[in-house]
């Protein structure tokens, strides 16, 4: 169940979790990494982000996963942003065990190069719509995502651009 209504401070499992789709609209690619043979589902592909810590709103735990991962941060030169904003809130989905999973889109002037810690072993900017197979349940669950014509703009969609009429993210 896909619900967009939940609030940065809503949370209330363990499990809950944050994650950053982060896009490249000049080559119409999205950014993920390659899990480590150091962490759990080590093989699959993912969006960065992961879990909250106890009581951490969303938009923050993201902050810090995307940094800890990637040494990426809001500030970096490269982020298009909206309003000051470098995270577009995109929407919580609500998975087993009433986990919520929240997704922000991160707009990129230009694919970037992640530094990586022990949780990723590689990176790759796939085409948008021929994401590999072998991704972990966030990612997955990130495809049910609808954008709605705030998204569009925000990554400066153009009628020219592949996601101008795209009711999804990932086709």
């Amino acid at each position: 169940m896909i619900k967009n209504n939940k609030k940065d401070g809503d949370h209330m499992n363990k499990k809950d979790g944050a994650w950053a789709i982060i896009y490249c609209p000049e080559e119409d690619s999205i950014l993920l990494g390659r899990r480590s043979n150091y962490v759990n589902n080590a093989g699959l592909w993912n969006h960065f982000g992961g879990k909250l810590n106890n009581g951490e709103p969303p938009k923050q735990g993201l902050i810090r996963e995307l940094y800890e991962e990637t040494k990426i941060s809001t500030a970096h030169n490269k982020i298009i942003t909206q309003q000051g904003e470098a995270l577009q809130k995109l929407g919580c989905i609500t998975h087993q065990e009433n986990r919520h999973c929240h997704f922000y889109l991160i707009t990129v002037q230009a694919e970037i190069a992640p530094k990586l810690n022990h949780e990723h072993s590689d990176f790759f900017w796939f085409q948008r719509n021929h994401l590999p197979k072998n991704i972990n349940t966030p990612t997955r669950l990130s495809k049910k995502i609808k954008l709605s014509s705030k998204h569009t703009s925000y990554y400066g969609a153009t009628p020219s651009s592949p996601l101008y009429n795209s009711k999804r993210l990932f086709t």
